[in-house]
């Protein structure tokens, strides 16, 4: 049994190079992607929680204008 070893030549080397580079981008971008959604699911959540809290403000404004209270 032989266990002979083929080279590589110089043009294989440079496509399994950018193979392994196209990866790298890939998993950076899937990566950047994933990041970025969950940075604006925390935003759109911090969004509505402020909203909430000014439109509950506004309404207990009202209501203590209505009833006379300060």
């Amino acid at each position: 049994m032989s266990m002979k070893v083929e080279r590589s030549t110089l043009d294989q080397v440079k496509k399994r190079f950018e193979m392994n580079k196209k990866k790298l981008e890939e998993k950076k971008k899937q990566y950047d992607f994933e990041e970025r959604m969950k940075e604006l699911k925390e935003d759109v959540s911090d969004h509505q929680f402020l909203l909430r809290s000014c439109f509950f403000s506004a309404i207990d404004r009202n209501v203590f204008e209505m009833t006379g209270k300060n």
